[in-house]
């Protein structure tokens, strides 16, 4: 039994390895998320890494359930906290059951998988990391995070330098060349820059032997190469904060042997700030020399750190502020100030010239997000449902000149909160954000030492991304980051708050199980606790990682019907289509095959199922009308020539294809209105133009459809010139 409040060794051990199994399922999701991805899949990247990312922190969410239910009692942390996980998850919940796509909403799937049911994993994640580091060191969940970092920097530095043992078709590539294991240059290159605040905090730890930190060293110059391969601004600008670790180790040191700690920094932040912005990729004898020889400057800085007063590490005590040296400091300060100025006007046209690029089409997308939170202003119109609006709220110019580029984000974690879930969810998410900053500044002010140098990085890494994700989008390999982050920061700045709290109708023995160890069941109902939970947690690992089995047999099925085996290729349709029934590109797939089949009115009803799965997407609905067309079914058609017009308004091919249409069935004012539409776009898309010129003859224009084809050059464009702009 256990007496004066501690548990038997039994139990504790019992309690310990709870912990541990936690922390190892933490440490999974970790390195595993941003790292894996399967060539067998159609999303190569997105449907591995979400399926994982679901399968894992449902095993944490598993994990604390056990252990409350065990226990009779739940860890309950401050009351900001649970209020505002509690409004966060009242307003998912409206999002997802007032969203006029419901199963999109939930899941994310066919868009990038941040539905409602991810964002609630990642608040059981933070509360997860909240909890393990009031209890235990976080020194294994950061360095994981570094692996990951080590993983992501390789493999995308064996992409730059032609050593990728993967051969990538012009299909498998999202953007570029060099995109690393999150499958795009953005997104690999915002994983590198809010994580590298935590590779440096290993650089300059007192306690890590030379060569260690020689390797540490070498590793932030290889994350510098890595990011000038990824070419990614926004990646490049939260790399930045990885300075604030040097900044503040070598604020602690005292008097003038600040002056040699930020010498000893200098060079860091040269490599990490100069060589992502003003190259565009060294070669690759350049980059192993920066490596060496950032690798052998940190050996050096390491052995001068020796002599100094105080060395900072991960060990160190806590330090009280001295007054002196605060002038020498407060001038060094001044001068970085000055010295970054004058960099940044330096290297000001290359970063306007990727503001410009970068930014300008996002203005649009931030544009168009407004707009559906201007429709549904209190709960949103359902997250991931942002390309079921997209088409029809689009600029004019967006339309004219970009007909055929979608987006399925604003590009804009808030923005993308706000319109999917509206006024609730945004203020909900937003107090979250507060609440931990507010706790990681807290955290900064009150420790010293090693342990201000922890809670730098973390909360170097949780700005850095809190920057990114306003001008990006939450992937399965970024999601998860900020809150745990978050979880250590509020763990780190906590004081007082936590309690626990007796869950109803369990009785519990002794007198708080949670601090003693000691479980509230006895061994038979713990195992038969363990396997209740454990044949949810797989019923429900199962549901998750259907959207990955769906698309191992769409690949399956793509490679047969690419063969010409349509029998085969149906089947493995089949059986995706039961795991995903939703899916609209499944529907469209499944319809192609049953075309090719000769089995017409299947197809149909498969491309119309399709167009219905898939709201906003034009080429969608003008797939469904022209093989209704085709098949003679003209009311079935106009139905969905309609449809297409009522979800691309201004999109010029759209237009010219309902008009063409509807001149061929005779319904000349309906092809006219549409025509003239067309006209007001003031567009010059060759491809439109053939179109009208067919609707023209169609209408008995020959005369007009043969100008409109004499001002289409020799080379297929529209030529734009006095006579050569038709106007009937």
């Amino acid at each position: 039994m256990p007496q004066n409040g501690f548990g038997s060794s039994t139990s504790r051990l019992a309690r310990l390895d709870a912990d541990v199994v936690e922390g190892g399922v933490l440490c999974a999701l970790v390195l595993a998320v941003p790292t894996v991805f399967l060539r067998g899949a159609i999303t190569t990247f997105d449907a591995p890494q979400a399926a994982l990312f679901a399968v894992l922190a449902l095993a944490v969410l598993a994990l604390r359930i056990f252990r409350a239910v065990s226990t009779g009692l739940v860890e309950r942390g401050p009351r900001p906290l649970s209020a505002t996980s509690s409004a966060l998850v009242v307003a998912l919940v409206l999002a997802w059951v007032t969203s006029g796509q419901p199963w999109v909403s939930l899941t994310g799937a066919t868009v990038r998988y941040a539905g409602a049911l991810s964002y609630g994993l990642c608040l059981v994640l933070l509360h997860a990391v909240f909890r393990s580091a009031r209890r235990g060191s976080v020194e294994p969940l950061l360095a994981t995070f570094v692996v990951a970092h080590g993983v992501v920097v390789g493999y995308a530095l064996l992409q730059a330098y032609g050593l990728d043992p993967f051969t990538w078709g012009e299909g498998d590539l999202y953007v570029g060349e060099v995109f690393s294991t999150l499958g795009n240059p953005n997104f690999s290159s915002a994983f590198i820059g809010l994580t590298l605040a935590l590779l440096v905090r290993y650089q300059v730890d007192s306690r890590l032997p030379l060569i260690a930190r020689s390797i540490f060293g070498a590793a932030v110059g290889a994350s510098s190469v890595a990011l000038s391969y990824l070419g990614s601004f926004q990646g490049q600008v939260v790399s930045l904060t990885a300075l604030g670790v040097m900044a503040v180790w070598a604020s602690q040191q005292r008097g003038w042997y600040r002056l040699e700690a930020l010498a000893a920094a200098a060079p860091v932040g040269v490599v990490v700030v100069a060589v992502p912005v003003l190259t565009n990729g060294p070669d690759l004898p350049t980059a192993l020399t920066l490596m060496i020889a950032l690798g052998i400057w940190t050996a050096l800085m390491g052995v001068r750190q020796r002599r100094w007063s105080l060395q900072v590490g991960l060990d160190s005590p806590g330090l009280s502020q001295r007054r002196v040296g605060r002038g020498l400091t407060r001038g060094l300060a001044i001068g970085g100030v000055v010295i970054g100025v004058a960099g940044l006007g330096a290297a000001w046209p290359l970063i306007s010239d990727d503001l410009t690029g970068g930014l300008g089409r996002r203005v649009e997308f931030w544009k168009i997000s407004l707009s559906i939170f201007r429709e549904h202003p209190l709960v949103g119109g359902g997250l991931e449902t942002y390309p079921a609006y997209f088409t029809r709220l689009r600029s004019v110019d967006q339309a004219v000149e970009f007909e055929m580029v979608l987006s399925d984000s604003p590009h804009s974690v808030p923005l993308g909160l706000l319109s999917g879930g509206g006024l609730l969810l945004i203020l909900a998410y937003l107090s979250i954000v507060i609440l931990v900053g507010a706790y990681g500044i807290r955290a900064f002010r009150r420790t010293r030492g090693g342990e201000q140098l922890l809670v730098t990085a973390v909360l170097a890494a949780w700005i850095a991304y809190q920057v990114q994700s306003l001008v990006s989008i939450d992937m399965p390999g970024l999601i998860y980051t900020q809150w745990v982050f978050g979880g250590i920061l509020l763990a780190k700045g906590v004081d007082g708050g936590v309690r626990e709290v007796r869950i109803p109708g369990l009785r519990v023995r002794g007198s708080s199980p949670l601090a003693s160890g000691e479980s509230a069941r006895g061994p038979v109902q713990r195992f038969l606790l363990a396997g209740s939970i454990g044949l949810v947690f797989l019923a429900a690992a199962i549901w998750v990682s259907a959207p990955l089995r769906a698309d191992l047999h769409a690949s399956s099925a793509q490679k047969a019907f690419v063969q010409t085996d349509f029998q085969k290729a149906g089947d493995e349709l089949q059986r995706a289509i039961e795991l995903q029934p939703n899916n609209g590109f499944l529907a469209n797939a499944m319809a192609r095959v049953y075309w090719e089949s000769g089995l017409d009115e299947l197809a149909l009803e498969e491309f119309e199922r399709s167009a219905r799965l898939q709201p906003g997407n034009p080429g969608a609905a003008r797939v469904a009308a022209g093989t209704a067309l085709e098949l003679g079914q003209y009311g079935l058609a106009s139905e969905w020539y309609e449809r297409l017009v009522l979800d691309d308004p201004n999109g010029p091919e759209s237009l010219v294809e309902a008009a063409k249409f509807y001149a061929s069935i005779g319904r000349s004012d309906r092809s006219e209105a549409l025509l003239d539409r067309f006209y007001a776009l003031d567009s010059t898309a060759p491809d439109a133009w053939k179109i009208v010129a067919d609707a023209h003859e169609q209408l008995g224009r020959y005369w007009s459809a043969g100008r409109i084809r004499l001002c289409l050059s020799e080379n297929g464009q529209y030529v734009i010139g006095v006579g050569c702009v038709y106007r009937p």
